[in-house]
């Protein structure tokens, strides 16, 4: 599955787990996770757990998107 090149790098979606986008952008789990509000279920969809924490999906893609940008750039 992740060596199929349509797999990789993936827009970030609602329906996405945490694990997912992080094996999808080939990053550290917690690089994902650290950008999620505190106390979040790792396992959960983004949808979930942006609706559980009072963020929009759209702030809690982009505050991934910027997780992943840190990482790759250290």
């Amino acid at each position: 599955y992740w060596s199929d090149p349509a797999h990789r790098e993936q827009d970030i979606e609602g329906w996405m787990t945490p694990g997912y986008v992080a094996r999808s952008w080939d990053v550290d789990v917690a690089v994902v996770r650290g950008a999620l509000p505190p106390g979040s279920a790792g396992r959960e969809s983004l949808d979930r757990i942006a609706a559980g924490r009072g963020v929009s999906l759209p702030e809690l893609t982009a505050r991934i998107d910027a997780a992943i940008a840190a990482a790759r750039a250290e």
